[in-house]
């Protein structure tokens, strides 16, 4: 069962996340929070992308803008992925978060890390008090 006793779920978005454990039984889940992280604020850009003109042929060249978010989304991706590395365990983990967030940390994360996620579920849940989440996340993961 994926709700069973010692799984650790990664609950994230966005803008920051936290490590929660069951340390109840599968009829009766009980959360313990493991730690949290936040993400740092969202890289603004120094100017906005200009023209640079191209010598000798008349045309310009035009840089594209960055997405400052998604600059930021990956880096939280990162610093979740090493704090992960070092609090998980070798318990079987669970990531809950939304598809964009949960596309960056299938991305970051090393093969050895990536065994053993035995479950992803793509809602956004940090915003849900610890009592609610334990039964959103049953729901989730047993949809009978």
């Amino acid at each position: 069962m994926l709700f069973s006793k010692g799984v650790r779920f990664l609950i994230a978005d966005e803008a920051r996340a936290f490590l929660v454990e069951n340390v109840g039984n599968p009829s009766a889940p009980e959360l313990k929070v493991l730690g949290s992280r936040t993400a740092e604020p969202a890289v603004d850009f120094a100017a906005p992308p200009g023209r640079e003109g191209d010598r000798g042929t008349g045309h310009g060249t035009a840089f594209v803008q960055g997405d400052p978010e998604r600059v930021a989304q990956v880096r939280f991706a990162r610093v979740l992925v090493g704090f992960l590395g070092a609090h998980a365990g070798d318990a079987k983990l669970v990531l809950v978060a939304p598809p964009q967030m949960l596309a960056a940390l299938r991305a970051e994360m090393p093969a050895a890390l990536a065994e053993r996620i035995v479950a992803e579920i793509d809602k956004t849940l940090t915003g849900h008090p610890l009592p609610d989440l334990a039964r959103v996340l049953v729901a989730a993961l047993d949809p009978v």
